[in-house]
């Protein structure tokens, strides 16, 4: 079957033309283009294809970017605005290959969806509502002049804008909500209590009056405390080793007049308890 001298599958500069024969068919798809060419491209393409005509009969381009890569994925949509413009567009394409000779198409064809709103809302629920906003947005035409994007969808998806509308409520509250926002409340100050031999006394059931002044020492300064000998009925509890370079520490405080001889808690521990056996003996 051909169409204006055309056959249905034709092949123009490497590229695989399917014309389509259904009347329903107003969208078409290019797939393996070269993954450098730009909206920009496409669109001085569609606008060299249309030339011949008293004006641009596309109200549909969709080139997918690849953000990352920095590319096209190699695939475009175009919707025109009834069969005749698309029939067109192929024939133009047939009787100029030297058009595609940049693009390194390998397939032009009928598209899996027809129409303008149908392609739209299915490239919102691919990529999300942010390709509404995005850099690579499909482009919308009427009777060849660029028009809004939201517009467009506001008018043929009141559906999908609706949805938008809802994103941009709860957006705005929530930016409100963190404007509002000061952070965590202050927390009131606790005030600790000091540890006084009284309270180092009651901590310790049965301990000594020694004990609780050894305690008391060691809060107060526990590097001079830990070094200092117990003497108790005139013997005299070894301390534990002190650590290297303490040696003149220790003996300025032995030498002190004011010095108090403290035992180790575990020397305590085993007074204490020597204690209470003294105090149960009859």
């Amino acid at each position: 079957m051909s169409f204006g001298g055309m056959d249905a599958d034709a092949r123009v500069a490497g590229a695989t033309l399917q014309v389509p024969d259904d009347p329903s068919v107003t969208a078409v798809t290019m797939r393996g283009l070269n993954r450098q060419v730009t909206r920009e491209g496409l669109l001085m393409l569609l606008y060299q294809a249309s030339q011949h005509l008293e004006r641009p009969k596309y109200d549909f381009v969709y080139l997918p970017w690849a953000m990352r890569k920095a590319c096209n994925i190699g695939l475009a949509f175009i919707n025109f605005e009834d069969h005749a413009s698309c029939v067109e567009f192929f024939d133009a394409l047939h009787r100029s290959p030297e058009l595609l000779m940049s693009f390194d198409v390998r397939y032009i064809g009928p598209a899996t969806l027809q129409g303008r709103g149908p392609n739209l809302e299915d490239t919102v629920a691919k990529r999300g509502a942010g390709i509404l906003y995005a850099t690579d947005a499909p482009l919308v035409f009427n009777r060849g002049e660029q028009c809004d994007l939201l517009e467009v969808v506001a008018h043929e998806l009141p559906h999908v804008w609706n949805q938008l509308e809802a994103m941009r409520a709860r957006r705005q509250q929530r930016q409100r909500y963190q404007g509002s926002y000061m952070g965590p409340r202050p927390r009131a100050p606790v005030n600790m209590p000091s540890i006084s031999g009284q309270m180092a006394h009651e901590a310790v059931p049965g301990a000594s009056a020694a004990r609780a002044e050894y305690m008391e020492r060691l809060m107060s300064n526990p590097h001079s405390a830990a070094l200092l000998p117990f003497r108790s009925g005139g013997s005299e509890v070894p301390t534990a080793a002190a650590p290297p370079g303490s040696a003149s520490r220790r003996s300025d405080a032995n030498s002190s007049p004011e010095a108090t001889s403290l035992p180790l808690p575990s020397k305590l521990t085993a007074q204490a308890n020597q204690e209470r056996l003294n105090d149960q003996s009859p």
